[in-house]
């Protein structure tokens, strides 16, 4: 295996040095489509590697979780760590506990970025569908559709994917019926990184009766879930972050003095602290 990956090395450097001023216009766009295939078809080998570290390294070996040494050792974000782990759960091949392989858990999905035929974007519009499609469809729905999708991407952009993927969970769920539970799974209020101004970015998901309620009463209720952990007679001054001179915790550096309550949170509350 290393041997050929030593060879897939060379073969880059190789092409790296060759110049393509010989080339005319159909024969640049062909390099295009082998360039674009390739990068397709990479993450296939990449599944397979996280799995397998996954399934063999023990907590010795690696002396922390799969996300934070795979964020340190290929130098990239947590986030994109963690979506690697988690394209691989789906993407990547199983075996079953007696050794035998198992198909991957989105089998059409796996051939098609085996082909070279679906990108990233493509990864990400199937996932945004199947995170928004309600839980009471059943797995045979839910494997015939993954099917449907993966078709559609190896045809179609995923600006377009996105509109038939949406017209496919019409017909899924033509009424639009979500249970509480759907939306709980997707309701949720995140805090960016502070910025160099001292603003923090804020996005989520709201249910429906919030936005008929005045903002202000939404957001008494927020606060009130903050103030319910931390009392504000508490509170010190934020340190290391350009806001220090704020007695409001502004920023994910600002941890509550030694001391503080943190009383358990109401029922309900699904504040991010």
């Amino acid at each position: 295996m290393m041997a050929v990956v030593e060879r897939y090395r060379a073969v880059m450097a190789e092409l790296m040095e060759l110049g393509l001023d010989a080339l005319d216009v159909p024969g640049l766009f062909a390099v295009l489509d082998a360039t674009e295939a390739g990068r397709c078809q990479l993450p296939v080998i990449e599944h397979q590697a996280i799995n397998q570290i996954s399934a063999q390294a023990t907590p010795e070996q690696i002396g922390r979780s799969l996300k934070k040494v795979l964020a340190a050792r290929l130098r990239i974000r947590p986030g994109e760590a963690r979506r690697r782990i988690a394209d691989a759960e789906l993407l990547g091949q199983r075996r079953a506990l007696t050794g035998e392989p198992l198909a991957p858990l989105w089998a059409g999905t796996a051939a098609a970025q085996r082909a070279g035929a679906i990108n990233t974007a493509h990864l990400a519009e199937i996932g945004r569908f199947f995170h928004q499609l309600p839980c009471w469809v059943d797995a045979s729905a839910r494997a015939a559709a993954e099917a449907k999708l993966a078709g559609l991407a190896a045809r179609f952009g995923s600006d377009d994917l996105r509109v038939l993927a949406d017209r496919l969970a019409d017909c899924l769920n033509p009424d639009g019926n979500f249970t509480d539970e759907d939306r709980a799974r997707r309701r949720a209020l995140s805090i960016g990184r502070q910025n160099i101004d001292g603003m923090s970015p804020i996005k989520g998901w709201l249910t429906p009766e919030a936005p008929a309620a005045p903002p202000s009463a939404t957001m008494m209720r927020w606060w009130r879930c903050v103030a319910a952990r931390w009392p504000p007679a508490n509170w010190g001054p934020i340190t290391g972050c350009r806001s220090a001179s704020s007695s409001a915790p502004r920023c994910k550096s600002w941890k509550p003095p030694p001391g503080s309550p943190t009383p358990a949170r109401a029922p309900g509350c699904r504040c991010p602290w």
